[in-house]
């Protein structure tokens, strides 16, 4: 595994709770402000599109937004597995809980994340999530 920096470890981790933070806080409107231009948001295991771009992901989270009652995101064990100096991956565990039309969910998984340093800041360049249990809500 590569030495990361302190400063950059800690600067990813936080741009990994300020998405939850907006996410949970129905702060759509803000949700662009974590990803890259060029951004790729991929939660198509919860069919929803693999959406691009800045504008079209916080688009796509203002939507979300009408049906969502409530949400609340628990991530953990967050690891950085690659670092290049500008560009890094890693992934965090997930633990989400909500109401979806009032209608309960969890999700149980991990964010497959890569980020890209732009002008000083960290972004998020693509996030995936990936199941590891069963969805319970959505429909199942």
């Amino acid at each position: 595994m590569n030495k990361i920096p302190l400063e950059d470890r800690l600067e990813i981790q936080e741009l990994v709770a300020r998405y939850a933070f907006f996410s949970d806080t129905a702060q759509y409107e803000k949700i662009e402000q974590v990803f890259a231009e060029d951004g790729v948001f991929n939660e198509s295991v919860l069919g929803m599109p693999v959406t691009s771009g800045r504008a079209a992901i916080r688009d796509l989270f203002m939507q979300s937004g009408d049906t969502i009652t409530w949400l609340i995101h628990l991530n953990c064990n967050h690891q950085i597995s690659e670092f290049h100096g500008d560009s890094a991956s890693g992934m965090s565990h997930l633990h989400a809980e909500g109401a979806l039309n009032g209608d309960p969910f969890r999700i149980l998984g991990y964010y497959a994340d890569d980020y890209v340093r732009v002008d000083g800041r960290w972004l998020l360049k693509h996030r995936k999530l990936v199941l590891i249990a069963p969805l319970v809500g959505f429909g199942t």
